[in-house]
């Protein structure tokens, strides 16, 4: 596989399903086992993370290239980033304090779903691109 045909896998509405969904799953895994999570789940967890935000990034660049963006999308893709960043910012909250504070907790339930969110808008936004 070329560099470009990988980037092309990555940068499908299927690759941000799996990393979604990589994400979900470990997520809710780690809301019910907490705090006995192992450390394989955490890392499963943040993996799932990258890939997704590596898939939008990738994609934008793509389409970008390909045919240009019009504000509105790289509006979308910025308020995809500061949803990603704070349900990054609370998850880490999460593994650090031992006794995080509610409005973490509660902000890091509620994040996913403004991340779940705007990446469908971003998807359908962001055409594949045409490579």
């Amino acid at each position: 596989m070329t560099k470009e045909q990988a980037v092309t896998h990555l940068t499908a509405t299927p690759a941000l399903v799996v990393a979604f969904a990589i994400m979900a799953v470990t997520g809710l895994l780690l809301m019910r086992s907490a705090p006995s999570y192992g450390s394989l789940l955490i890392n499963l967890h943040k993996v799932g993370v990258l890939l997704l935000i590596a898939a939008v990034v990738l994609r934008a660049r793509a389409a970008h290239l390909d045919t240009g963006l019009p504000g509105t999308t790289w509006a979308v893709l910025v308020v995809v980033a500061v949803a990603v960043v704070l349900a990054v910012a609370t998850g880490g909250l999460l593994s650090a304090l031992s006794s995080p504070p509610a409005a973490v907790l509660v902000a890091h339930r509620i994040l996913p779903f403004a991340v779940l969110a705007t990446t469908v808008v971003a998807a359908v936004l962001v055409p594949a691109p045409v490579r």
